[in-house]
């Protein structure tokens, strides 16, 4: 999912070339249909983006610097509400997360060169993460049964 992501989602943001903080949500909710052939928990989608998969925040927090060159900042959160319904209109909740994290954006120019300030000086963006208490944790969600 994040090589599709990283393939696709900057160039449909072209047109977002002046932004400096950006924030994308990846939130899914999962319900088990009436006869599964599978666990919900199971579902490829809900293995891809569970925080024990590896969701590979670095990997499209890059992606989106490099294809939004005024970025300064990008926060990301990756959240999910997994449920089955084992009686009649009432929800079991089966697995819950929210998971954010926040990078400052640093723009890296050639070795050597420091025009860093003109455009097409400019190389590949760095990501550097912010402390922990910059990101946010825990979901009041994820509380809720």
């Amino acid at each position: 999912m994040e090589r599709s992501l990283a393939r696709h989602t900057p160039s449909g943001h072209r047109h977002l070339h002046a932004l400096t903080h950006f924030r994308l949500v990846f939130h899914c909710f999962a319900r088990e249909a009436e006869d599964p052939g599978r666990r919900i928990s199971e579902e490829p989608l809900v293995d891809d983006l569970r925080p024990s998969s590896g969701f590979h925040f670095n990997a499209v927090a890059s992606a989106i610097a490099d294809a939004l060159p005024s970025l300064q900042y990008c926060f990301l959160t990756n959240s999910a509400r997994v449920v089955e319904t084992k009686i009649a209109h009432a929800d079991i909740l089966v697995e819950c997360w929210c998971e954010s994290r926040a990078w400052r954006v640093v723009p890296q120019a050639p070795i050597g060169d420091n025009g860093i300030d003109h455009p097409e000086a400019m190389t590949a963006a760095d990501t550097r993460g912010l402390h922990v208490e910059t990101s946010e944790n825990g979901s009041p969600e994820c509380s809720k049964q």
